[in-house]
């Protein structure tokens, strides 16, 4: 089935130096999946302005198939509405955080209505049927039209943080795309997020899904901002690492870990 990001993990890997990598990393693709394959890179760096240039001309190449055949964007891309259904089945630690977040009642928590999950972002851009599980976890609408996409892990087994971060940022670069075209923004159903004057591009996570690394991650931050800058000002986007307090989910959801969150480098600072 076509997807709009079809051949951007390609181009992620080629962009971080990955590419042909299957002796050190493993046969499995991608290979920014694996820590052993990409933490050793992340000292020497890559090229941020060049890895955001290959995503967005993917998208853009995907997006002009001539075999493209759905003309009718879902009006639930970039929907600011909470999901709070979950299934019984569904034991994703991270899922049932988010969702756990976006139910508390707004007599408790007075920035509750601010924040929404699962944010569509690709819904039918190629078909019908096309990338309708593709999302953000949780987006924030804070003052002044800014707004924090932020890609939630509670584990590293969900995701390392170089992919959580290349995940982030793909939805970042597919929402500046999605902002230079009227006909996705036409279809939108409502526009406040589709009309941010800032995005925050995080990855939110306990302080020990960071406990491994150390100034790789701050290199592999800098880099992805770099790469960011290359947007005009009107797509006023950064990235940044963030931690939140650890907490028993087994215990339920404590009052509340996400007030207590801060950048990753705060952390450490205020650590030594």
């Amino acid at each position: 089935m076509p997807s709009i990001l079809d051949g951007v993990e390609d181009k992620i890997e080629t962009g971080l130096g990955l590419k042909n990598k299957e002796v050190e990393c493993g046969g499995t693709t991608p290979h920014y999946k694996h820590k052993k394959c990409w933490l050793p890179k992340m000292a020497k760096g890559f090229d941020g302005s060049r890895l955001v240039e290959a995503i967005h001309k993917q998208i853009d190449e995907n997006w002009r198939r001539p075999k493209r055949y759905s003309k009718k964007t879902s009006e639930k891309n970039w929907r600011f509405e909470k999901q709070t259904r979950i299934g019984d089945e569904n034991k994703s630690p991270e899922v049932r955080l988010e969702r756990a977040i976006v139910s508390i009642p707004k007599e408790v928590w007075s920035d509750a209505e601010k924040w929404v999950n699962q944010v569509p972002v690709a819904s039918g851009l190629m078909n019908q049927s096309s990338d309708k599980r593709r999302a953000i976890d949780l987006v924030h609408k804070c003052e002044n039209e800014v707004f924090e996409f932020i890609e939630l892990k509670i584990k590293p087994e969900s995701g390392y943080p170089l992919y959580a971060a290349m995940e982030i940022l793909t939805y970042g670069v597919l929402y500046i795309f999605s902002r230079q075209r009227d006909e996705m923004k036409s279809a939108a159903k409502e526009l406040s997020v589709l009309g941010a004057k800032v995005v925050h591009l995080k990855v939110l996570a306990p302080v020990s899904y960071y406990k491994e690394y150390g100034n790789e991650i701050d290199v592999l931050e800098d880099k992805v901002n770099e790469g960011l800058a290359r947007f005009p000002k009107e797509f006023n986007m950064d990235f940044g690492f963030e931690v939140f307090w650890e907490f028993d989910m087994t215990k339920g959801l404590p009052f509340f870990p996400f007030w207590c969150r801060q950048s990753l480098r705060e952390y450490r600072v205020a650590k030594r």
